[in-house]
């Protein structure tokens, strides 16, 4: 006599239910998901509608204006603000910083610094139109105004952060200290420099030597041997060896 077995035909229905239920779940999360993508990957309300550039220089902001301006209408989840970030600074080397900050929910502000030009630097033996840029205190070459007052390097390879931290202290000591005008720099391999003054005399310095304590001797020099009404007659003063060397025009 066979046993019956109503509990085993609970079971089965219930398992049966649970199975439909978390189907019907899983149906209602994916179209939530679906949902909420949609409208934050779609909707009108988080498409780019405003690009704010803030840059001081018009002619460097209309540029980049131009730039970004296809930007508008992308999805603002989806804008890869760093990618644009490297693509400016790679096209710009003017550019020395940039950030591009997100404003939620549709527009995004875009911060710069431009470089600061301390000099000109020209590569010696090329054609005078394309071989001369602006310089920054670390070395990096960009293009711009030349304005007069800056006072121009020549070289055939332009210089390292190290060299530029000498010609302005060079620079400088001249400048304020001395109150003697620098017409240009040659650079010899970013070690030597001959100073070309207004006055038509030079200064020989070694940079990889102690750039202070040459700048200590020529002002002992011009303060103690050589005076202002005897410059005229000048050469040269050289600086690379322990003492300090100069030499008249007439020897």
């Amino acid at each position: 006599m066979g046993r019956y077995k109503p509990k085993r035909k609970y079971k089965t229905k219930k398992k049966s239910l649970l199975k439909r239920r978390l189907f019907w779940d899983i149906i209602l999360v994916f179209i939530l998901i679906s949902s909420i993508a949609y409208f934050l990957f779609f909707s009108q309300l988080f498409k780019i509608e405003k690009i704010e550039v803030n840059v001081q220089e018009e002619a460097l902001k209309n540029k980049i204006q131009v730039l970004v301006e296809n930007k508008k209408g992308s999805n603002f989840f989806l804008f890869k603000a760093r990618e644009m970030e490297d693509n400016l600074l790679s096209e710009y080397p003017e550019i020395e910083w940039l950030k591009i900050k997100k404003v939620f929910p549709d527009n995004f502000v875009l911060n710069l610094k431009k470089r600061e030009a301390v000099n000109i630097f020209c590569f010696s033996g090329q054609e005078a139109e394309n071989s001369c840029s602006l310089i920054d205190k670390q070395g990096i070459l960009f293009p711009g105004f030349f304005s007069e007052d800056l006072t121009m390097i020549f070289g055939l390879e332009k210089p390292s952060s190290e060299t530029m931290s000498n010609i302005l202290k060079i620079e400088k000591t001249f400048n304020e200290q001395l109150g003697i005008e620098i017409e240009k720099f040659i650079l010899d391999d970013n070690k030597k420099i001959i100073l070309s003054m207004v006055e038509e005399w030079e200064v020989y310095f070694d940079l990889s030597g102690d750039v202070d304590l040459a700048l200590t001797k020529i002002k002992l020099l011009l303060e103690k041997e050589i005076f202002p009404e005897e410059r005229k007659n000048l050469k040269y003063i050289d600086l690379r060896f322990p003492k300090a060397y100069y030499k008249w025009a007439d020897d």
